[in-house]
């Protein structure tokens, strides 16, 4: 039985420098779904409303998500997992026009203040600012304000729908117990550089993936802000994170591994990104039991091969630095002192024995004497 997964933390640089969590997320449980959703509200100063943004995204999305996937079952089955774009066109368009109305409304009951634009003008370049500033001035495009990405599921028995627009990751656990990213990526996120429901063409950017439950079992699936992939080196160190996690699952339990994930999440954030941090998700503990060792061996690979980077990183760390040379530099030096001295000892030594091996009882001065050694 699939379980719905939740937990969400304000990043520990935003607590460093009094800043709101611009995360947020949900989960929502019906008689014939599971939804869950998170958005990531960004950091650009331009953005200084992305709180809300990512609230308001996520509550569209979970009020418009069941009742097209509803419509769309009823109507035409076949479609839905042809993924029609006409269809989805029209998904996008009402998520991304009904976040829009939510803004106008709140624009409407709050206006952007002439202190706030003067605020965010004062920490952006200056060109830049003042011409998004001056727009804000006049209403135009105060969308910008409320940036934010997305990323949701819904799970229903005979599939799992995701949609994905900006950066986080969304990644499933199949069938065979790998772990994969079924929702195309945005080859234009990169680093800090994330599209957003705010784009022009946030609508024609939004992307979709269905899996056929009926053909293709998944055992979890996880949802998460870019601040836990930022806390990590490499995407296999980010996938041990979540196994590792699905493990906690199956010995205590889905609702623990919630608390537990609500408790740790901000030493991720503080040891990590830094960022805020929201993880939604399903799943389903007796499916991923099998995989309990799968899981094990994956983590510990991800493991060593951390730890051979950081050796190897070490390592070249001294021998860039010439941290190397110089010791072996010096140790050619001592080597060198320490074979003349071990040829003088044997020298000596050569003198203190009889031709038969037995050892001299001669005074060491009529020895050095001998050697003519002062």
């Amino acid at each position: 039985m699939y379980k719905l997964i939740f937990a969400n933390t304000i990043g520990a640089s935003h607590i460093r420098h009094n800043m709101p969590c611009q995360d947020f997320g949900l989960v929502k449980e019906t008689e014939n779904y599971k939804v869950f959703v998170v958005s990531d509200g960004h950091g650009d100063p331009s953005c200084f409303r992305s709180d809300r943004g990512s609230r308001f995204i996520c509550e569209t999305v979970a009020e418009i998500l069941p009742k097209f996937i509803e419509s769309i079952v009823d109507d035409s089955k076949y479609l839905l997992y042809e993924l029609d774009k006409n269809i989805l066109k029209q998904l996008s368009t009402s998520i991304i026009g009904t976040w829009l109305c939510k803004i106008e409304e709140d624009t409407t009951i709050d206006p952007i203040t002439s202190e706030a634009i003067a605020n965010f003008e004062t920490m952006t370049k200056k060109r830049i600012g003042e011409k998004i500033a001056e727009e804000y001035k006049r209403n135009i495009r105060v969308e910008r304000a409320y940036g934010c990405t997305l990323i949701a599921g819904i799970l229903t028995d005979d599939f799992l729908f995701l949609m994905h627009h900006g950066d986080g990751r969304c990644i499933v656990v199949d069938e065979d117990g790998d772990v994969i990213q079924p929702v195309p990526w945005d080859n234009r996120c990169v680093g800090s550089i994330t599209t957003s429901c705010c784009d022009r063409d946030a609508i024609d950017n939004i992307r979709y993936s269905i899996i056929d439950l009926n053909k293709h079992k998944v055992s979890a699936c996880f949802l998460s802000s870019d601040g836990v992939e930022d806390s990590f080196a490499s995407t296999d160190a980010m996938y041990s994170y979540f196994l590792d996690n699905i493990l906690f699952a199956v010995n205590n339990g889905v609702e623990e591994l919630s608390n537990h994930l609500a408790d740790t999440l901000p030493k991720l954030s503080e040891l990590g990104s830094s960022d805020d941090i929201t993880i939604a998700g399903i799943l389903d503990v007796e499916l991923c039991t099998p995989f309990a060792d799968k899981f094990k061996t994956f983590s510990k690979r991800v493991e060593l091969e951390v730890s051979l980077d950081k050796t190897e990183d070490k390592i070249r760390s001294i021998l860039n630095g010439g941290l190397y040379a110089h010791l072996k530099k010096n140790y050619e030096k001592l080597q060198s002192e320490f074979d003349e001295v071990k040829r003088e000892y044997d020298k000596l030594s050569e003198f203190g024995l009889y031709e038969d091996g037995t050892k001299v009882t001669e005074d060491p001065k009529t020895i050095f004497a001998r050697l003519d050694v002062n």
